[in-house]
């Protein structure tokens, strides 16, 4: 509903990561910290060298891409 000012918010993987990842660093041990970090910095470089973007908004993600993050092979989507 643009014309009324009430544009749907557009969520994107990164702001969830960052946000989750500051909400979470006083409640999460190091480790497991580190291995949200670590996440960030896959999924960055993933997005980078396949998409060739910073971001991608969450309701373009589906089953494959997914896989393709994790090194999976899927049979169709982001091949």
């Amino acid at each position: 509903m643009r014309f009324l000012g009430e544009d749907k918010v557009s969520r994107t993987l990164m702001d969830q990561i960052e946000y989750y990842n500051g909400n979470m660093v006083h409640t999460l041990k190091f480790g497991t910290m580190k291995n949200y970090d670590t996440t960030e910095r896959y999924s960055k470089r993933f997005l980078k060298n396949k998409f060739k973007q910073e971001d991608i908004q969450l309701k373009k993600l589906n089953y494959c891409f997914i896989l393709n993050l994790y090194g999976g092979n899927p049979i169709m989507g982001y091949t």
